[in-house]
């Protein structure tokens, strides 16, 4: 049900008597809204195509890829699951309620020393003790009405949030009350109870709550408890090395309660990471999160070579026709062919290409799930004719969907650079494009981003490969990108050649 159910003709806004896109959802850019407010929910929508839940029932614990490839969809994925599951508790940390940086700054500013890795434990053994009390089946469990209160009595340093943390330490510093917690002690048996005082800083109560957490949940082996941290590129900035150490503590941390507490106890339990694979790029530089990352992440990578594979076999193919075929179905359309729903919803007879329809839409995508989101955005208000033509393909949906996608792009450079340096690496990039020239050299883009202020030529240029708005061209007409590697390969930036824009940046610089 929505808000304005009531001020809307239902029948009228549901239904449609002609074969338009009327009332078709193909997706919501941000995993979030798809799982919440989207007219056609992620739980029946998602499909886990690389066993990524089966992973993580092993020993994988951090979700790596590149935004936009699904990451927070398994999160919100397993949030739904835990919600329709009675003896399943999930929840997630994310930067934008609990940023470790800004509470730690804040801490010095008022004089207080905060431990980075401490502060991580206390946010997930806090955590885990709020789920607890949440679980009616634990309510008459020994003392839990005394854990309860102590969450309540302790809530401001137990539910942080960035808008009121400076407000708490400046009035409470970092110590909580534990009238509460020292009844529990008691009467559950579980940690030492010697503490002479009614408050104390945090951190001193971290060995008792971890003694908590571990007993409760080696005796409440019928659920299972998740806690995932999600959203970490919110505010980041990589050349600042205090962000970097903050993401590699939370991963020893991780690392520590999933193998050292959970596994070597036998608790089913998980700490899960989602990471940007750009991210964790810069993090392989600390001595142990090499081998972290090769034990124990596994990485979202789609692209498959489109020439090879039969386009129905392929995983964004499959994706793509999951959300088509509940949407005819939702609008009371006729499929086709119902083992390719794609055919029904594009026109592939309009497209006078040597390419397929499919492709050409896809070599303007980086290969991700959020990018046909974003291709069919809307196409609910815009009513286009089914089956949608190659003509509104390129004159109504690929300009809309290279201004989204610019602004998306723009976004995931934030981490690295700053809004005018970044509109300065998007006007090299226009203007070493022109107007007539497909290709451009290496001396081209270097002049055009010192003339935009961008001194570091050689890191810029490496990061625009990286996140493959630029690839190699040889003298033979070959195109490698970056975001086309397959397993086992490595494309490297080659200076010595010529570089071509990505197809999405063309079709944006030709348009405006």
């Amino acid at each position: 049900m929505g808000a304005f159910d009531k001020f809307l003709n239902r029948s009228n806004y549901e239904t449609s008597n002609n074969t338009t896109t009327k009332g078709f959802c193909i997706g919501i850019p941000e995993a979030e809204a798809e799982a919440t407010t989207a007219s056609i929910k992620l739980d029946s929508l998602f499909v886990d195509y690389f066993d990524v839940l089966k992973q993580l029932n092993n020993e994988k614990f951090i979700v790596l890829g590149r935004k936009g490839t699904g990451k927070s969809a398994i999160g919100e994925y397993i949030l739904s699951l835990a919600k329709d599951e009675p003896n399943m508790f999930c929840d997630f940390v994310k930067k934008d309620d609990i940023d470790i940086e800004k509470i730690v700054q804040i801490g010095k500013n008022e004089g207080i020393e905060i431990e980075r890795g401490l502060l991580y434990k206390w946010i997930i053994l806090t955590k885990f003790v709020t789920l607890f009390t949440e679980n009616q089946a634990l309510s008459d469990y020994r003392g839990m009405n005394y854990l309860k209160d102590f969450i309540k009595k302790s809530r401001g340093f137990i539910n942080i949030r960035n808008y009121d943390v400076k407000e708490i330490i400046k009035e409470y510093g970092i110590s909580v009350n534990i009238e509460y917690l020292k009844r529990f002690l008691c009467v559950s048996g579980y940690g030492k109870n010697q503490y002479k005082y009614e408050k104390a800083d945090f951190y001193k109560l971290i060995p008792d709550l971890e003694q908590v957490v571990v007993n409760i949940l080696k005796e409440d082996k019928d659920n299972q408890y998740i806690v995932m941290f999600d959203d970490l590129d919110i505010n980041l900035k990589l050349n600042n090395q205090d962000s970097i150490a903050t993401l590699a503590d939370l991963i020893r941390t991780v690392k520590y309660f999933n193998n050292d507490v959970f596994a070597r106890n036998s608790i089913e339990s998980k700490i899960i990471i989602f990471l940007r694979t750009d991210i964790q790029k810069h993090l392989v530089y600390s001595a142990d999160m090499p081998k972290i990352f090769s034990s124990y992440a596994t990485e979202l990578r789609w692209y498959e070579d489109i020439f090879r594979n039969n386009e129905l076999k392929l995983l964004l193919r499959k994706f793509i026709n999951k959300r088509i075929q509940i949407n005819f179905q939702k609008n009371h359309l006729t499929i086709e062919n119902e083992n390719d729903p794609w055919t029904s919803f594009i026109d592939e007879s309009s497209f006078h290409f040597e390419k397929t329809g499919f492709k050409h839409i896809i070599d303007h995508t980086f290969f991700r799930p959020r990018d046909l989101i974003l291709f069919f955005k809307d196409i609910d208000r815009l009513e286009l004719k089914l089956p949608i033509s190659c003509s509104d393909v390129n004159n109504v949906l690929m300009e809309r969907y290279a201004r989204e996608m610019i602004n998306d792009i723009k976004g995931e450079l934030s981490i690295n650079y700053s809004d005018e340096e970044i509109e300065g690496i998007f006007d090299a990039l226009r203007n070493s494009f022109g107007v007539y020239r497909k290709t451009f050299k290496h001396s081209t883009l270097v002049e055009e981003l010192k003339s935009n202020g961008l001194t570091d030529t050689m890191k810029v240029i490496s990061d625009l490969f990286d996140y493959s708005l630029i690839g190699n061209y040889d003298d033979d007409g070959n195109v490698e990108f970056k975001y086309r590697e397959t397993q086992g390969q490595i494309v490297e930036l080659d200076t010595s050649g010529s570089y071509i824009l990505h197809y999405v940046l063309q079709t944006y610089f030709k348009k405006n």
